[in-house]
């Protein structure tokens, strides 16, 4: 017995490919659907298939098509993510913080959600933009102070 990808249909194997020749049809369900999983039991046909990339011996190895593996990423993914959510959760109330106490560093990456740019520094004349470290601004070329104050350093 082989299992057919989802997006197969039918299937003729010819008599010179070592099959029966005879169309083989993906079933119709009572809901008037194709059925999910196609079960080929045709032993003739069966010898030519087994090769074939999109057939399987068992259920469980039935292979993906594209939407279904990209379906099947993302699910995982985002599986991923709750899960580490919640194990960060689970910890930090074992350490007796509450959702505050959190950093929001912690909190964006098991959420999955792409970081903000970093800090920036504002310059006397209040332009914004300015990398820690920068010598002058990029806005005015005002020369900036070697150390910020914590003040000074913003989320863009």
């Amino acid at each position: 017995m082989m299992f057919a990808r989802s997006d197969t249909q039918s299937i003729r194997v010819g008599p010179e490919h070592g099959g029966c020749g005879i169309p083989h049809l993906r079933e119709i369900g009572l809901d008037g659907y194709p059925v999910a999983v196609w079960a080929l039991d045709c032993p003739a046909c069966e010898g030519f298939l087994q090769g074939d990339p999109m057939w399987s011996k068992t259920v469980a190895d039935i292979p993906l098509t594209l939407d279904e593996d990209l379906a099947a990423r993302q699910y995982e993914r985002i599986g991923a993510q709750q899960q580490s959510a919640l194990l960060t959760a689970a910890v930090a109330r074992l350490a007796g913080f509450d959702g505050a106490e959190i950093s929001p560093f912690v909190k964006g990456t098991i959420s999955g959600q792409r970081p903000a740019l970093g800090p920036v520094m504002t310059c006397p004349a209040g332009h914004a933009g300015n990398v820690p470290g920068s010598k002058f601004c990029v806005a005015c070329g005002a020369a900036l102070s070697a150390v910020a104050s914590p003040r000074e350093l913003t989320s863009a």
